[in-house]
């Protein structure tokens, strides 16, 4: 996720990878999860666009202000 910001916002700098189990957390952090989006297609007719389309619209959004 970390990458993808900075690619698109062509910024300078690197970021170095490190393992969720080297962070320290206290809580504990399922392995995979995803966000199930049945219902809300189903009953509200709404459509959740991928994490990287919405990135890119914020991002948009953020360098035109």
């Amino acid at each position: 996720f970390a990458k993808k910001i900075i690619e698109l916002s062509f910024l300078e700098c690197q970021v170095k990878p490190i393992l969720t189990k080297n962070m320290g957390q206290v809580a504990k952090r399922p392995q995979y999860s995803v966000l199930e989006q049945s219902k809300l297609k189903d009953e509200y007719q709404i459509q959740i666009k991928s994490w990287k389309n919405t990135l890119i619209d914020f991002i948009n959004l953020k360098n035109t202000q």
